[in-house]
């Protein structure tokens, strides 16, 4: 996986051969940038895909001049805790 491609409020990861295999949706709110949903799919999970989209999101926002980022997350979910 190497492709992104940013189209709005959405920022999608392709494979090579543009087949989407994750995305992560954001929206602005003054000054924050919040990152609302992000998803890979399951057979491409522990790729570091989910950190790329997230590098990449941040620094857009910082190209932006948004100040700051939020991610909020359900901790009782097992596969969400680190975040």
């Amino acid at each position: 996986m190497s492709n992104f491609s940013l189209n709005g409020l959405l920022l999608a990861a392709y494979t090579p051969d543009s087949v989407p295999v994750g995305f992560v949706t954001r929206k602005v709110e003054g000054v924050r940038l919040h990152i609302a949903e992000i998803d890979v799919q399951p057979e491409w999970q522990r790729n570091g895909i989910v950190t790329r989209l997230i590098q990449r999101i941040l620094l857009t926002g910082q190209q932006r001049g948004l100040a700051v980022t939020t991610l909020t997350t359900d901790n009782m979910v097992a596969f969400n805790a680190r975040f």
